[in-house]
């Protein structure tokens, strides 16, 4: 296992599921801008520039990793539902390892691009599991707030967008949706726990 930091051994409440929430809703909101400063900063040769994206990329797979254990963490302690373990953990290990590539490259300038074709490999277990999630999210026996249809499906869909390579940015945006759904279904999740 990759990481297992376990919080449905105490009761999951709401305020963690609303920060996880709103943290998704932030990650679906810098994804984009952290892209184009990756992208430019590649170009741009700015140390400055470099620097940002390194830290908002940091700043980024942090809160990342908190909403999809949080969301893991969810699913085992209401539905007793661990069949995308494997795959959270894995999107986990990938974003973590995508963080630290990105960091080496700001580190060791002249590997830069052999470090980002190695970010680009990421993108093949990230889309392999992505699609792999969304098949197994149809199992889960609750509708995650009439959201589980949508986002399994989107997250299948951006699985191949990002296994195609030439889709990646369609992908990318469809990234931006399912983190903003899984926002949604974590919201709306602990309004109904605190109920």
């Amino acid at each position: 296992m990759l990481i297992m930091i376990d919080m449905s051994a105490r009761t999951l409440a709401d305020s963690h599921l609303r920060l996880a929430g709103w943290l998704s809703i932030l990650s679906a909101i810098i994804t984009l801008p952290l892209f184009v400063l990756a992208i430019a900063s590649i170009e741009e040769r700015s140390s400055g520039l470099a620097l940002f994206s390194t830290l908002l990329l940091i700043f980024h797979t942090g809160i990342y990793c908190y909403v999809y254990l949080t969301f893991r963490d969810f699913l085992h302690a209401h539905f007793s539902f661990s069949a995308i373990d494997k795959q959270i953990a894995v999107i986990v290990g990938v974003s973590i390892a995508a963080a630290v590539i990105h960091v080496l490259s700001f580190v060791f300038s002249d590997a830069k691009e052999v470090l980002s074709i190695l970010t680009f490999i990421l993108i093949i277990p990230l889309g392999i599991v992505s699609i792999q999630m969304g098949l197994s999210l149809f199992t889960l026996r609750d509708t995650l707030s009439g959201l589980r249809n949508a986002y399994s499906y989107l997250l299948i869909f951006m699985g191949i967008f990002l296994l195609s390579i030439i889709l990646i940015i369609p992908g990318l945006l469809l990234g931006i949706i399912v983190d903003s759904i899984l926002g949604i279904i974590l919201l709306r999740s602990a309004s109904e726990i605190k109920k």
